[in-house]
């Protein structure tokens, strides 16, 4: 299991994973809502 947040984040949620253990997910902070994609 990995920290998936910021101190800067509102929220955040992991919508998928990948075979190669990629994550995808958004993160919500101050400036709107944002992707990310957290690659092993």
């Amino acid at each position: 299991m990995l920290p998936a947040s910021s101190t800067q984040a509102a929220a955040t949620r992991a919508f998928g994973i990948n075979p190669q253990g990629d994550i995808v997910g958004v993160y919500i902070d101050a400036t709107g809502t944002h992707g990310f994609l957290l690659r092993r």
